[in-house]
């Protein structure tokens, strides 16, 4: 990050914050990340919305992470799509999102778009940080759902996957 502000690398923020997003979920110390999470994307955005609900259920705090996530996920399909090529890594942050809030209409509605995509992976930009196989937010939704044996074939499928991966 230090070099990329050194060379006036435009992007600099955003990969930061994507690398510092993975590193610390792996560390669970993802709550550190609000005040950039709200530096980057604001609070009109809808990712930078997902991102901040994440982080207030991870600190404990379900009731201030539903409201911030109330205009995502109170339809059946949820508001956090771009329309572009990153659509199923936002769809990749709202399932983890929507699975941990119990927002069933949103978790069916993902599941039901992120199905042929299950053997895909979500990847930042080009490999910049990777969100894990499909099929892990695919089993996620299904536990969500009532449905602990395809829960348990998504899993399996994505630790596959990352086996594969390496």
């Amino acid at each position: 990050a230090d070099l990329g502000r050194e060379i006036g690398e435009p992007d600099v923020a955003d990969v930061e914050q994507a690398q510092l997003w993975e590193l610390r979920s792996l560390q669970g110390r993802r709550s550190e990340l609000l005040p950039q999470v709200r530096a980057v994307f604001g609070d009109d955005s809808p990712h930078g919305r997902c991102l901040q609900a994440i982080i207030l259920l991870e600190r404990g705090d379900r009731a201030a992470a539903e409201a911030v996530a109330a205009p995502l996920l109170d339809s059946a399909a949820p508001a956090v799509f771009p329309a572009d090529r990153s659509w199923t890594l936002a769809a990749a942050f709202a399932s983890e999102l929507a699975a941990a809030l119990e927002a069933r209409p949103a978790c069916q509605w993902l599941y039901d778009e992120l199905t042929p995509l299950a053997a895909a992976a979500a990847v930042v930009g080009v490999a910049i940080a990777f969100r894990g196989a499909v099929d892990h937010h695919l089993g996620l939704l299904a536990k969500t759902l009532g449905r602990p044996e395809a829960a348990r074939g998504h899993f399996e499928r994505a630790v596959a996957v990352h086996d594969r991966l390496g």
